[in-house]
């Protein structure tokens, strides 16, 4: 039984997963990452142990994040539609209102013990050893262990953000330093890896776990002072122009842009209707879309050629609009075929 109760016992299991395959979801618990506590100081008549429409909101947004990480570790797509209501409801948080000042609490327990259920039973293409190494990383992101040291780093440049210890304040490591590391290890465990599901996962585990803590940091955008508490002793202390700052990142990564760029594709499939042609593209990354093809562009020639690349084990590269969303393909019209220089 690998009973987790502090970061270096995380550290460790995760070291001893790298060259482990036989580790079973079974006998794995992280104790120590089960509750997230989310601290709000400001305004009493706004910030009293009450909930309003803001904070209500920012609690849903974080669920539908959690959801989102989960259906894409799932299906490869980042759709809560997607996910069964068992699914569901196994994986929702219990959050809860201390009264006085306005101190959410949200306890992952059930939440942890369903993970272990559902990532054994996936069947998406990872071997045993990627699935654990998955779920670990879906516990690291959501208990807010990512979302700290990565604030911090972005905003270094204007002393924002400060990651304290209540605790062996000495050390040279802190707890966030450790938690950091071994997420860094997972991921480029992934990077290294030939599986691009495995890689879109621990991916989109942390954005979606990114954006669940920046919507919750956009509810209370007005407090005066956010304190997130998690792990054994690891505080990430807000104010205001750290909250403003997470905001505005948040609103520039909502803001789609659309630019001319090619793209090195396997095309997975092609669909006609209606005159229209649409093809179903992945990028070497993993990561799948849609996108429309300009056939008067393009030619006969060019056309036949995208279509005899279907299930194709080499790439093509396309060259068209490309419509981007937070870094995400959101859509796509292909114009011209690519040719080496």
């Amino acid at each position: 039984m690998w009973k987790i109760e502090n970061a270096e016992e995380l550290l460790d299991f995760v070291q001893t997963l790298k060259s482990n395959e036989k580790i079973e979801f079974e006998k794995v618990e992280f104790d120590f990452l089960r509750q997230v506590k989310i601290k709000i100081q400001g305004n009493p008549l706004r910030y009293n142990g009450s909930i309003n429409y803001a904070i209500c909101k920012g609690i849903c947004e974080f669920q539908n994040e959690v959801w989102r990480a989960y259906a894409e570790f799932k299906t490869g797509k980042s759709h809560i539609t997607l996910l069964t209501q068992e699914e569901k409801d196994a994986l929702e948080i219990t959050f809860t209102v201390n009264e006085g000042c306005t101190e959410i609490i949200a306890d992952l327990t059930d939440m942890f013990n369903a993970m272990r259920k559902f990532f054994k039973e996936v069947t998406n293409g990872m071997t045993g050893g990627q699935k654990v190494l998955t779920c670990t990383a879906f516990a690291l992101t959501v208990s807010g262990a990512v979302v700290g040291y990565k604030w911090l780093d972005n905003q270094k440049e204007i002393q924002l953000a400060q990651i304290q210890a209540t605790e062996n304040q000495a050390e040279q490591k802190s707890e966030s330093e450790v938690l950091k590391q071994a997420f860094l290890t997972i991921q480029a465990v992934a990077n290294e890896s030939n599986n691009a599901r495995f890689k879109q996962s621990i991916q989109s585990i942390e954005e979606h776990s990114e954006k669940a803590y920046s919507e919750m940091a956009r509810a209370v955008s007005d407090a005066e002072k956010v304190t997130i508490s998690q792990g054994n002793n690891t505080k990430i202390k807000l104010e205001q122009p750290q909250l403003q700052k997470i905001v505005n990142d948040l609103n520039a990564q909502e803001k789609a842009t659309t630019k001319p760029d090619t793209l090195d594709l396997y095309i997975d499939g092609v669909k006609r209707q209606e005159g229209k042609i649409t093809i179903f593209a992945r990028t070497l990354q993993g990561e799948t879309f849609s996108a429309n093809i300009d056939a008067d562009m393009l030619g006969d020639d060019g056309v036949n050629e995208i279509i005899d690349r279907v299930k194709d084990i080499n790439t093509i590269k396309l060259s068209g609009m490309i419509k981007r969303r937070s870094g995400k393909i959101e859509q796509a019209t292909f114009s011209a075929i690519a040719t080496e220089e």
